[in-house]
């Protein structure tokens, strides 16, 4: 967090080799630490230490935060590339996860997305959207598979915040990326009641609601 705040106004933007890509002056000294991190949450799984995980993956929300706050010395609007780079270690770990089965870290996965999600907003982010959406719906197939339902329940709430923010936001192509955001929860409901239909999700009342009530 100190060094966001000391590069907060002497960040630069470079060009990551790719067209139109671009990368952040701090990527090479970012990396080492974000990569412990990782580990160190791997390590708390394996050891079966739901409050460590949990840390952890508090403190990658905490770095998107603050590295969000970065303002770049460029005349033309670029992406967030730090805050793109400490989102991209958090995905990572969530991977991690899924390979563990590691069902707190999922659930937590799912809750922190939505507290990400009103910075990508703010800073009308699109490409930011497209990764969380494709890591939401891999918790969600995760957590189908290894019947973990209050995991598969959270997911479908965040979608369900993010679309309030979206709506209450001014968000620049709002009716695009509503689009995107409900093509991504569809697909997951649909899964959601083929489990149900399989006998893998629990086929209740509470259940079905839950996912209904993004379309409200």
């Amino acid at each position: 967090h100190k060094y966001f705040q000391t590069r907060k106004d002497s960040s630069f933007v470079l060009p990551a080799g790719f067209i139109l890509a671009t990368t952040s002056d701090s990527r090479e000294f970012l990396t080492p630490p974000l990569e412990r991190f990782v580990a160190v949450g791997e390590n708390y799984m394996r050891d079966n230490d739901n409050e460590g995980i949990t840390r952890v993956i508090s403190i990658f929300v905490q770095l998107c935060q603050s590295a969000s706050q970065i303002n770049y010395l460029t005349k033309r609007k670029v992406e967030s590339p730090k805050m793109e780079q400490c989102r991209g270690y958090l995905d990572q770990l969530l991977q991690s996860a899924i390979k563990f089965n590691y069902q707190e870290a999922l659930f937590q996965g799912a809750v922190v997305y939505p507290q990400i999600t009103p910075i990508v907003i703010k800073q009308n982010l699109h490409h930011e959207f497209i990764s969380i959406y494709e890591m939401l719906d891999k918790i969600a197939i995760s957590a189908l598979t290894n019947r973990f339902n209050v995991v598969f329940g959270e997911v479908i709430n965040a979608y369900t915040i993010i679309i309030s923010q979206l709506i209450s936001s001014r968000y620049f192509n709002l009716e695009m990326e509503l689009g995107s955001l409900l093509e991504h929860l569809r697909n997951n409901i649909f899964y959601g009641y083929i489990s149900m239909s399989a006998g893998t999700l629990e086929s209740s009342f509470v259940t079905q609601t839950n996912l209904a009530l993004p379309f409200e």
